[in-house]
């Protein structure tokens, strides 16, 4: 569901306008996670429509399996020694607004999520924000945020930090560098248009050590 999920999002964005003609990098895992996570406060089409983004088809498997699995990938992550990776996200709810205790407590417990109560129009809970994820990145990303809406009611916020660069690949991560094919003229915007997860499927069951 994921991976589907990574390459829709992603020809979604090579095809908007600000993006043409300009590298693109993201985590669809903390897109998705996000995503999820929001799933468990909502209710009626705002529910079906977050379910439907992300992918989720309820005749393989259920909500809460979903969230289940959420759950395991991160607890995977978290105990994996060989590569440095830290994947959270954090909750900033308004002190005006009282959202439901359970969906805190699922946060907490599929997702690990810190909650925290704030006031949107305080100078401070910027800093307190941007402080946060300062900690999370090790430094790497110092202003996730530059200003904030007073009248916001909820932040929902995911980091991802990934330093696999200066270290050898192991503990099955891995990465593909995809180019077209120049012998039949093909452009990046062809593999762009082709590109899908049966690729890096048939891909990754194709390499061997040479």
């Amino acid at each position: 569901m994921n991976n589907d999920f990574a390459f829709h999002l992603y020809k979604r964005l090579v095809e908007m306008p600000d993006y043409q003609s300009k590298n693109i990098f993201f985590s669809p895992f903390s897109v998705s996670m996000a995503l999820s996570e929001l799933s468990l406060g909502a209710g009626g089409e705002t529910k079906k429509q977050l379910l439907s983004g992300i992918g989720h088809n309820s005749s393989v498997f259920s909500t809460e399996e979903m969230h289940e699995m959420f759950h395991s990938l991160l607890e995977e992550i978290d105990q994996r020694t060989g590569v440095d990776i830290d994947v959270g996200s954090a909750l900033y709810a308004s002190d005006k607004s009282k959202p439901h205790p359970k969906f805190l407590e699922n946060m907490k417990e599929f997702y690990h999520s810190d909650g925290f109560t704030v006031d949107f129009s305080a100078a401070e809970t910027l800093e307190k924000i941007n402080t946060y994820v300062k900690e999370k990145t090790h430094g790497k990303i110092d202003r996730a945020v530059d200003s904030l809406d007073p009248n916001t009611i909820m932040l929902l916020l995911t980091y991802i930090y990934f330093k696999v660069l200066c270290l050898d690949y192991n503990d099955s991560f891995s990465m593909f560098l995809a180019v077209p094919d120049e012998n039949k003229a093909q452009t990046i915007k062809d593999l762009e248009k082709a590109i899908s997860r049966e690729h890096i499927e048939k891909w990754r069951g194709a390499v061997r050590e040479r």
